[in-house]
């Protein structure tokens, strides 16, 4: 059985729109504007430089091998620490350079190497995921538990540029997905350890306790059983009402809204791929076509029979 978090993973469709490898000498500063639903992710492979933005309670120093992810819901500024130059970042393709340099590092004591790409989030589960995410996520590349598993990704990145072997493009996008993966689950460990936004950062929090993210693995294995919360709290050894009350104060939801939620987004993933709605249906746990019509309108706000329509053409 997979992991809940990888069943949800599964849900969202990460979009690259372009990026680069960049070599900055001092001074410099960028300034890129604020687009809705997007993320920047900068990885400083030789120097240091400082992030700045209204979602950021002061300056963050990156300094080499340290990535970071964050949201463009407001502008940001990347620059060298000086405030001395501070450019459109459409002026940053002036300073772009070439990959396969990349492992080498600059000429300059006093230079800057930075790698960053430009990312989307899409599908059912881009809300959970952005709201988890937070404005802003920082993986250290010298201390802390990610820093030696980070190294290693960066180092395989830097490999793939380098050689450009047939496919090395293909390869380094799924190594920043990794990074993207890690970032989250950064964010998630450290809102869960603090016991923090709890109920904002909603369902994906509750993959980091052993009880809840058992109940939610069940869930998702099979979103076809009738599930009762006496039946779920019974599976992960917990009293009804305890895990009832858990569930709903580290989720915001109940179990059962969660079971309804899981399956209609396994129902939208069943019509995108032409299944009749009698195969949905009885998939995602009704006994007839007709409630689970009922079910679906009432949770996405539109019929399964014109999302169907709309997604395949019959």
């Amino acid at each position: 059985m997979d992991d809940a978090l990888s069943n949800v993973l599964r849900k969202v469709d990460l979009k690259s729109h372009g990026g680069g490898v960049y070599g900055f000498a001092p001074p410099w500063g960028y300034r890129t504007p604020e687009m809705k639903g997007h993320y920047q992710m900068y990885i400083v492979r030789r120097g240091t430089c400082v992030l700045e933005s209204p979602a950021i309670p002061e300056p963050v120093l990156l300094a080499t091998g340290d990535a970071v992810l964050i949201s463009r819901e407001t502008e940001h500024v990347l620059h060298d620490g000086s405030h001395r130059v501070v450019q459109p970042h459409l002026e940053m393709a002036d300073h772009i350079i070439d990959c396969k340099v990349l492992c080498e590092g600059p000429t300059s004591p006093n230079a800057a190497w930075v790698m960053t790409v430009d990312f989307s989030i899409e599908g059912l589960m881009a809300g959970p995921v952005g709201t988890a995410l937070g404005p802003f996520v920082h993986l250290r590349g010298d201390v802390g538990p990610t820093a030696a598993w980070l190294q290693g990704v960066l180092g395989i990145i830097c490999e793939e540029v380098r050689t450009q072997e047939p496919g090395y493009a293909f390869v380094r996008f799924r190594l920043l997905e990794l990074l993207f993966i890690q970032f989250l689950r950064t964010n998630l460990r450290k809102h869960r350890e603090a016991r923090e936004d709890i109920c904002e950062l909603s369902i994906l929090c509750a993959l980091f306790d052993p009880q809840l993210g058992k109940a939610i693995e069940l869930i998702h294995a099979r979103p076809d059983h009738p599930w009762t919360v006496a039946e779920l709290a019974t599976q992960v050894a917990m009293s009804r009402t305890a895990f009832s009350v858990k569930f709903s104060e580290i989720t915001g939801i109940s179990p059962l809204s969660f079971v309804t939620q899981w399956r209609m987004m396994q129902a939208t993933e069943y019509l995108k791929q032409g299944q009749t709605m009698e195969q949905v249906s009885s998939r995602v746990g009704y006994d007839s076509v007709a409630a689970f019509s009922r079910a679906y309108k009432r949770e996405i706000g539109v019929a399964p029979g014109t999302v169907r329509k709309s997604l395949v053409g019959v």
